[in-house]
């Protein structure tokens, strides 16, 4: 239990200048970071603020600046497919003068250097290297290794050295993406190293050849990088003037997220020193929504594993908080530690659901229908952060080995911030796992960097081997370019190291095509991560392979010099695999992808440029699942109704007990707070079914409507195994009828 009240202390902090806000996805960070915005520039009027997002799946725009374009629509700031009128430059917002907001827009970020610092980067690959004016001009064109979040945090570091803000606020993507963006240090230094390196072979050769070296406007711009990441560290890791706040909910995969977070933070030496809980619901909501007492789950728990840090407790607020007067009853209660009537108090229900839960028909009717594909071997879940994705990878791929006994099946996890783990309540790693209670379904969280730590391994041993061989070829030693070796090969190896592009995701699909070719598995559930990961992973084929065409070509015509004949033959086969990826997304006779959304505006609103650029892609979608809706009376089976077993926290150390309890009738729903977001739900519900009608552009693939399938709102937290297969049984038992899976690739 909390011994305190807690209170906002970072809104009192008068010496903060750059404050982070992060968090899983769906715990309302983006929210909370707009609501601490509005509240310190209302109380503090003299001062500049801006909130920034980093997130490449903006919602600043969507919370601010909302304009409802019909009576059944989602709040918008634009249309579909178009940007909001904060991307790419600081707009004030309004209402609120000295308040502003930016939306970074990384690809234009990333052309911007490019187009200002393309010539400078030319002269010192071209003076720095072996290659000619054309490769250099070739491999440039490409994707530079990192250049996005390079470029993102560059400019946030120009706002903080520029001071035209008093205070900084960066919103940041979910924390798979977040993981990347705070070791921005490292990444930055290998990016610098590259070019230093070649720089480096330059200045040896012009001393060797002319005696001296006179620097130029290569090596201002070095030395310009080399400052501004030393600032970058030292803006970020103050002390006095930063601070991150994760931002959790109390829930098991959010609070088990958050630990990962910290644990980071504290590695990367980055000051935390609150942590808000968000989304507690109070007593009265306690006495009548069935899942509310899961959703307090763990409260005491939080205490413990975060009782170094200063918790912060936020409400549940019956209606979605966008535009300001709702942001500044959220800035209220974050200001006042508005607190749940019983913080210490939480409950999980365990019940025998099998005879009690059934759903309307009319609520999941759809769904099923993937599994009347005789040729299906790939189901894609995607959407928003925080929508239910992993639940539902998982609870189907539990249904369907349960269902096929006869069909081996591989659930794995791309997201860099994986759950699996936390969704099985198992251990899972970069390695195939076979769950306990099946001898079919088999999990794997794709650990990219990790994949990448071994390839990088081989590919430098073999750049070693081939400069080895230059350097033992009696033509070789005569070459004039021979006591330029070391740097050649330095230079390699860094080259390396900082490449390919998007390394995470590549080395995911490298794994995942392993199981593909080699035909080990007969159907691969996919569970992707946020939505900038998942619309990199569409594009990641198509830019992975001009990468490797345009290396690959390199090292050919410079075989007659050395040869690189490990490394090519590696590359091909990475060629091979991005191919079949290719290939495999785009076939619909045996893939799906299902887009998972949830009855709030935000999500919503993701879940139309999801689709947007699911069908610039040509990616097979003819699923949308509305996940968490709130049952009406008529669904009242769905929940237990007089009485069972709950599980009570007890202590602070977050231990249970089985209590016998009786549940309050379904009559009772009548409660405000659950009917208010009701009839929230009823509108975006009602919306997302009628979206194709409005919205042409958005049908599924070859020109078909989409099939909105609805999920419910569960009683308690989907983790473990025997929650898992609960909720596969809602999902496909109710409306089951004999699919022709069972034939299924024979």
């Amino acid at each position: 239990m909390f011994k305190k009240k807690a209170f906002s202390s970072f809104l009192n902090n008068q010496a903060l200048r750059l404050i982070f806000f992060g968090g899983k996805g769906g715990v309302g960070k983006t929210t909370i970071a707009c609501a601490a915005a509005v509240y310190l520039v209302k109380n503090k009027p003299n001062k500049k603020v801006i909130i920034i997002s980093a997130d490449p799946s903006h919602s600043l725009g969507d919370i601010f600046t909302p304009v409802d374009p019909a009576p059944s629509a989602p709040p918008r700031s634009c249309e579909v497919g178009k940007d909001s009128a904060l991307r790419g430059k600081p707009a004030v917002i309004k209402g609120i003068p000295n308040l502003y907001s930016l939306e970074l827009d990384v690809n234009q970020l990333s052309d911007d250097f490019k187009k200002k610092y393309l010539p400078v980067l030319k002269s010192i690959a071209f003076n720095g290297t072996y290659l000619d004016r054309e490769d250099v001009s070739n491999l440039l064109s490409l994707s530079i290794p990192g250049l996005d979040e390079v470029t993102a945090i560059l400019e946030i570091a120009r706002l903080y050295r520029s001071r035209q803000y008093d205070l900084m606020i960066i919103d940041t993507t979910a924390c798979g993406h977040t993981f990347g963006f705070l070791r921005f240090y490292s990444k930055m230094r290998r990016w610098l190293r590259l070019f230093q390196l070649m720089k480096l072979k330059h200045r040896y050769i012009s001393t060797v050849f002319t005696g001296s070296y006179v620097k130029d406007d290569t090596d201002e711009f070095l030395e310009t990088m080399d400052k501004d990441i030393e600032d970058v560290k030292f803006f970020f890791k103050n002390i006095k003037s930063t601070e991150f706040i994760p931002v959790l909910t109390p829930e098991v995969m959010s609070i088990k997220e958050t630990e990962r977070l910290i644990a980071l933070l504290k590695e990367e030496k980055i000051p935390v020193r609150d942590v808000i809980v968000n989304q507690i619901l109070d007593e009265d909501s306690l006495s009548s929504l069935s899942r509310c007492e899961d959703e307090a789950m763990s409260i005491a728990g939080v205490g413990k594993r975060f009782k170094h840090y200063n918790i912060i407790k936020m409400p549940f607020f019956s209606k979605e908080i966008m535009g300001l007067e709702s942001l500044e009853r959220m800035a209220q209660a974050l200001a006042s530690g508005c607190q749940p009537s019983q913080p210490g108090v939480s409950f999980k229900r365990h019940l025998d659901l099998d005879s009690q839960m059934h759903f309307q028909t009319s609520m999941n009717q759809y769904l099923f229908e993937i599994f009347d594909n005789p040729e299906l071997q790939f189901i894609i879940f995607g959407g928003k952060a925080g929508s239910g994705k992993t639940t539902f990878a998982c609870a189907t791929a539990v249904h369907l080995a349960d269902r096929y006994p006869d069909k081996k099946i591989m659930l794995f996890s791309i997201d860099p911030a994986h759950s699996l783990a936390d969704s099985f309540d198992l251990p899972i790693g970069n390695e195939e796992t076979l769950i306990p209670g099946f001898h079919n379904l088999y999990c794997l969280e794709a650990d990219g960097d990790r994949i990448w730590d071994e390839r990088r391994i081989a590919y430098k041993e073999d750049i070693n081997q081939a400069f080895v061989r230059y350097r033992d070829n009696p033509a070789g030693s005569l070459d004039v370019v021979s006591s330029e070796v070391k740097f050649d090969r330095e230079v390699m190896i860094e080259f390396v190291e900082s490449t390919p592009p998007h390394v995470n995701e590549t080395m995911a699909v490298e794994k995942l095509m392993e199981f593909v070719i080699n035909d080990k598995y007969d159907l691969y559930i996919l569970d992707t991560g946020p939505i900038g990961q998942q619309l990199r992973l569409l594009e990641l084929p198509s830019i992975t392979l001009t990468w490797i065409k345009t290396v690959i070509n390199i090292l050919h015509k410079y075989r007659k010099f050395i040869r690189f004949d490990e490394p090519i033959s590696k590359l091909l086969l990475l060629r091979r695999d991005m191919r079949k990826m290719a290939s495999i997304l785009i076939n619909e006779s045996i893939t799906e992808f299902v887009t998972v959304t949830t009855p709030f505006a935000l999500s919503v609103l993701e879940t139309e440029r999801i689709l947007f650029k699911i069908s610039q892609q040509n990616v097979p979608n003819h699923h949308i699942v509305i996940n968490r809706i709130m049952p009406t009376i008529n669904d009242s089976d769905f929940y237990p109704v007089r009485r069972g077993s709950v599980r009570k926290n007890v202590g602070d150390k977050g231990d249970y007990k089985e209590v016998k309890v009786e549940y309050k009738a379904p009559s009772e729903f009548s409660n405000g707070v659950y009917l208010a977001k009701r009839r929230e739900q009823e509108k975006y519900i009602q919306y997302i079914k009628n979206l194709e009608t409005s919205t042409p552009h958005l049908r599924a693939s070859a020109g078909s409507i989409h099939k909105v399938s609805q999920a419910p709102l569960f009683p308690y937290e989907i983790n473990g195994l025997d929650n898992l297969k609960r909720f596969s049984r809602v999902l496909y038992s109710a409306n089951y009828r004999e699919s022709k899976l069972a034939n299924i690739r024979e």
